[in-house]
């Protein structure tokens, strides 16, 4: 089943903004803008303090660290 509710139990949350119009893009916000996050078990209320839009094909991903022991490639 792909319905919502699927889709919020594994991890994903749905933002729209108070008149519950979904939020797609950072171009739908602005500052002090409040947002309604619905998640698995509720939903959470949030007002925007700043926003950042990415670059195209820029990901947001941390860098990974180095395990420990682990030989580095040369």
């Amino acid at each position: 089943m792909l319905g919502p509710d699927a889709t919020l139990q594994r991890g994903y949350t749905i933002t729209t903004d108070v008149d519950g119009n979904v939020i797609r893009s950072i171009t739908s916000v602005q500052h002090k803008m409040r947002l309604r996050t619905r998640v698995s078990d509720g939903e959470i209320e949030s007002t925007v303090t700043e926003e950042q839009a990415r670059g195209a094909g820029e990901r947001l991903v941390e860098k990974a660290k180095p395990v420990a022991g682990a030989t580095q490639p040369t």
